[in-house]
């Protein structure tokens, strides 16, 4: 058994790796609305280090502000981190090719977040070119109390993660 201490004393982010970081701020911020926090580019050996990217790799890097009540917009409020990796062309044959996993696959992700309006953000992405997963929903009667009747959906964005959007009852616009 370990003699060491720790604790987890706060929630920072989630990150997603994106194929294109222009077109994944258009989806996140353009279509759903959300800030935009901060963007940089990392480059250096620590990019190696940290995510065990190959030498040489450029990270670029944007957050997204979460609708968090009371949170300020500081540098450790939630954020959703969407990174871009720029790999040397020598390195290429090392990025693993994956088809995109399912909603419902082990291992799967996604980033949920509360609506009002949930036609008109279902209408704008499917505007915009991303896809409903496959419908709204509506939680029924037999579940707990605090979420019958939520109408809820699964949205994909430009590199198939998935948004949760989820619309308390009585909030349609």
């Amino acid at each position: 058994m370990s003699s060491s201490t720790f604790s987890i004393d706060t929630y920072s982010h989630t990150g997603i790796v994106v194929r294109s970081l222009d077109k994944s701020l258009h989806f996140w911020h353009n279509c759903l609305g959300l800030p935009i926090q901060r963007r940089g580019t990392l480059t250096g050996p620590n990019v190696g280090i940290i995510a065990g990217a190959p030498a040489g790799s450029t990270i670029h890097v944007a957050h997204i502000l979460l609708p968090i009540p009371g949170a300020a917009a500081d540098a450790l409020v939630p954020t959703l981190e969407l990174l871009e990796y720029e790999i040397p062309a020598e390195a290429e044959g090392k990025k693993e090719h994956t088809r995109v996993p399912e909603a419902w696959s082990i291992g799967a992700v996604h980033v949920a977040v509360v609506v009002k309006g949930l036609d008109g953000v279902v209408e704008k992405v499917r505007e915009e070119g991303w896809a409903v997963v496959s419908g709204v929903g509506k939680i029924g009667e037999d579940v707990d109390e605090r979420v019958r009747g939520w109408r809820i959906c699964y949205l994909r964005g430009p590199d198939g993660e998935i948004v949760e959007l989820m619309e308390p009852p009585g909030e349609s616009e």
